[in-house]
Parts: structure tokens; sequence; C-alpha cells
């Protein structure tokens, strides 16, 4: 029988998001150990590093949409772009988490 040992907060966000001719539903925040985005129509997810770092980002989200038969040639492209799309909001988060935590 599976335990639940601990409950953390967490941030996170839902949007549609159009990259390279497809239309992706994205699910994408912080949680303890970093940030994550999980493209739920395609059923890929991926562990993010810092907003800002766009190399990590794309590089992981394309390692998740390799997967995808149908996004193999183009997961590059649209990596970067999800990256891209979402850097903004996941600053917002952390700046928010930064805030919450420095206060407790």
């Amino acid at each position: 029988m599976a335990k639940l040992n601990k409950v953390f907060k967490t941030t996170s966000e839902e949007a549609s998001i159009d990259a390279c001719g497809h239309n992706f539903l994205c699910i994408y925040g912080s949680h303890i150990n970093g940030n994550y985005i999980s493209i739920i129509n395609f059923k890929v997810s991926a562990e993010l590093s810092e907003a800002n770092d766009i190399f990590y980002n794309k590089n992981a989200i394309a390692n998740s949409l390799e997967t995808v038969l149908e996004l193999k040639d183009d997961a590059e492209v649209i990596a970067e772009e999800l990256a891209k799309a979402i850097m903004p909001r996941l600053q917002i988060q952390e700046a928010q988490k930064q805030r919450n935590d420095f206060v407790r």
C-alpha cells in the first residue's frame, strides 16, 4: 500500500500555446526541486531548470517531444518556442516562491 510522506506547495499554470503548426496544452510551474512542464495533449513532461535557462529547458522539452512520432522532426524548434513562451511566467512564479520562502 502506498504511503503519502510529505506534501509541498507548488505553483502551476495552464496555457494553450501554438507553435510550429501545433497546439500544446501545457501545465507548467515551480515545485520544490525546480520547474516542470507537462504537455497534456501529447502525454509528455519534462523537468526544467531556472526559467531563464532556455538552453537546458529547450533540451529537456525536446527530449520529451522526440518520443512523439509526429513531433520528432520538429522537436528542437518546438521545444525552444515552448521554453521561450513560458519563461516570463516561470520567472514570476520563481520570484513569488522566493518571497514566500523568505517570509517563512
